[in-house]
């Protein structure tokens, strides 16, 4: 049987190295360029101002505005699939000797009566803001259904939560709602929107 040498490979030169490691530089700087414009994309956001109300929130950029209710603001992710996820700032004027609590015990009064299956979870009553703020946190779930009869679809499970804090005699409630099996991905919003909250 007959065997050939291998060749011996030729070292290489000197610009055959610069140029392999300016390759690895240029990609490396273009991985990191790309997931900081990715951070800036999903990170991004938009401020949303109501001097009369004194609020001052950041929402996430792309996100819908609605002014129209009985609230401050509400925004929902226009992307998100099946039940769109929510932030809203809510005020209520309180009496003098009124409390948190007293304010989410009639929210939940009211909502029983109004949304299928609603269940509370669990309430925190000594939750901390992050200026270090005090207030309540209730955590609850229903049941939404398509409201308009020309689009049938599966009823959705929605994960709420509810945070309430008084301030200059008014009950300020931050609730946010997600589709039940997205919440661990999406509770971070909730953080960083009462990060950036001002009221």
């Amino acid at each position: 049987m007959r065997t050939f040498p291998i060749p011996e490979e030729a070292p290489l030169s000197r610009t055959q190295r610069w140029a392999n490691m300016l390759a690895v530089v240029t990609a490396v700087v273009g991985l990191a360029f790309g997931f900081f414009l990715k951070g800036q994309v999903v990170g991004g956001t938009v401020t949303f101002r109501d001097l009369a109300a004194g609020i001052l929130a950041r929402y996430p950029d792309g996100w819908l505005l609605d002014t129209a209710g009985d609230y401050v603001f509400r925004v929902r992710d226009p992307e998100s699939p099946g039940f769109r996820t929510t932030l809203q700032v809510a005020l209520e004027s309180i009496g003098p000797d009124a409390t948190a609590r007293n304010i989410l015990d009639a929210l939940t009064l009211e909502r029983a009566q109004t949304l299928a299956a609603y269940t509370v979870l669990r309430t925190i009553p000594d939750f901390v803001l992050p200026d270090g703020g005090q207030a309540t946190r209730l955590e609850y779930t229903y049941v939404a259904a398509e409201t308009d009869p020309f689009l049938e679809s599966l009823p959705q499970v929605v994960y709420g939560v509810d945070v309430v804090t008084i301030k200059r005699g008014q009950a300020i409630i931050v609730t946010f709602r997600v589709e039940a099996d997205r919440f661990d991905e999406e509770a971070w919003r909730l953080d960083q929107f009462l990060a950036a909250l001002e009221f």
